[in-house]
């Protein structure tokens, strides 16, 4: 595994991405329970997550794998408000390979004003700029805005797995976003 400095704040126009610490426990686990059924749909750790100690679990263990470098997990925040909005992650890495996925989840509250895609943009220059060569999003099928973000940021559609994953006791599809670090291949601009 290499050793990566990962920085611990991001900052965009309109964002602050800043590494996780149990001081946003409450703030994520309302945000998360507030929009459960529909943030349930497509991501399996919405239900381990249904008490706050269980995410005071979760960030303990990410702060743990940040440490390794296994995981690089920030929340997201309005810059003008300081409020919490979501989460965006480094994630599945596999340092022999330079590579990694990106994950990411919004409250409702705060869809369709390009925010995820402000972060996902950002996220992946810093990734690059860290040495990964290539870099993943995956999403359903049935998420057609998390895989119009995955688009608008330059992602390219590599394929389609079948029954790939479990959610909820039931088998779903995904769809792999690629994007490659080359000249000729650039993060798009938000």
């Amino acid at each position: 595994m290499k050793a990566i400095k990962f920085p611990v704040s991001i900052e965009t126009k309109r964002l602050n991405l800043r590494k996780h610490s149990l001081q946003v426990a409450d703030a994520m686990f309302e945000a998360l329970d507030s929009d459960r059924r529909r943030l349930g749909r497509f991501l399996a750790f919405v239900a381990l997550t249904k008490t706050l100690k269980e995410q005071k679990a979760y960030l303990r263990s990410a702060a743990i794998m940040w440490r390794r470098g296994e995981l690089f997990d920030f929340g997201i925040y309005a810059k003008e408000t300081g409020q919490f909005m979501g989460n965006i992650g480094v994630h599945t890495i596999v340092w022999h390979h330079d590579r990694c996925e990106l994950g990411y989840w919004l409250n409702s509250a705060f869809e369709g004003h390009g925010y995820v895609t402000e972060a996902v943009t950002e996220l992946t220059r810093v990734c690059f700029a860290k040495g990964f060569k290539r870099v993943e999003i995956r999403c359903s099928p049935e998420n057609s805005r998390s895989a119009t973000v995955a688009e608008r940021c330059g992602y390219k559609l590599e394929g389609h797995l079948k029954k790939d994953r479990l959610v909820n006791a039931k088998r779903h599809d995904t769809l792999v976003y690629g994007h490659l670090n080359t000249p000729s291949r650039k993060v798009a601009k938000v």
